[in-house]
């Protein structure tokens, strides 16, 4: 069945989530972040989330919609089966601390024809559930693949598109990947989709064998980021982007190249591009893009 256009601006019903210090202490944990914040519980002043974190409360929410609204876009669950995360945006306003309770809401942004396929925009709002406040809001791109629309191509409140810059001095890190990464990432994640952990469903699936998840590379990619330009502070990453472009097999290296843009007085933000490269030498993450607050990354 083709993905209906009218589906954009279709609400999603909300979901709750605990950030416990146990989900906080795991998520960092599988991303080997060494930033005393994400790690010190005892500090209970500073401790918070990694920032990527946002991606695990909404995927609670893409899942319960997709069993509560499973005719929003009229797919078949066959046809859902076939949707691959594409893209990533996500823009911090606040830091997630523990023990407060998230709710994260959605809504259906955009529907448009591609030639891989029917392309679908969702967009997520992370908050604190008591006080109200913004936490963090993504827009998260899923395209199903062998999948038509029916009817034109419509949008509804899109992220901007990151700014084009030539990076200044490009830098080249080699990220290992070892092959149980995977199963690791999705258990700490809470993000689970067998053909990232299960050979047998991988292969079904038409791929050459599990590979590792979009939200991992780009939550690694952001990682290093915060390493090279604002070490120890990952409050100070304020938006994170990037398109899932080529698979990683784990048990492989990546390659994350990344450069600064030249200071200007008309932008208020540290900006860094960068692309991740898997063992082919394919992006595997292209047009990334980061944001980091100036005042955390003057000295560096």
């Amino acid at each position: 069945m083709p993905v209906s256009s009218q589906a954009v601006g279709t609400v999603l019903a909300p979901v709750e989530m605990l950030a416990s210090t146990r989900r906080l202490l795991a998520y960092a944990g599988v991303l080997e972040e060494p930033s005393d914040c994400c790690f010190n519980d005892a500090d209970t002043e500073n401790f918070m989330a990694l920032p990527q974190f946002c991606v695990s409360p909404e995927w609670q929410l893409a899942i319960q919609s997709r069993k509560s609204d499973p005719d929003a876009l009229g797919l078949t669950a066959e046809e859902r089966r076939m949707g691959v995360h594409v893209g990533q945006d996500s823009t911090f306003h606040r830091p997630i601390r523990p023990t407060v309770q998230l709710v994260t809401r959605g809504k259906i942004g955009a529907v448009r024809q591609t030639r891989a396929g029917a392309l679908v925009v969702s967009a997520f709002e992370t908050s604190d559930n008591e006080s109200g406040a913004l936490l963090v809001s993504s827009h998260s791109t899923t395209v199903y693949r062998g999948v038509e629309v029916s009817g034109a191509d419509l949008s509804q409140g899109q992220a901007s598109m990151p700014p084009s810059f030539a990076p200044q001095e490009i830098t080249r890190h080699t990220l290992p990947i070892d092959r149980f990464f995977p199963h690791r990432y999705s258990e700490c994640a809470d993000i689970w989709n067998p053909i990232h952990t299960e050979r047998r469903v991988a292969l079904a699936a038409g791929l050459p064998d599990i590979i590792v998840h979009g939200t991992a590379l780009w939550a690694l990619a952001g990682r290093e980021v915060i390493r090279r330009f604002a070490p120890g502070k990952p409050a100070s990453l304020l938006r994170l982007a990037g398109r899932f472009s080529a698979m990683v097999i784990p048990g492989s290296e990546v390659v994350l190249e990344m450069g600064e843009a030249a200071p200007t007085e008309a932008t208020s933000a540290h900006q860094v591009g960068f692309t991740l490269y898997n063992m082919a030498g394919d992006r595997a993450i292209s047009g990334g893009y980061a944001e980091l607050s100036r005042s955390d990354t003057a000295a560096n």
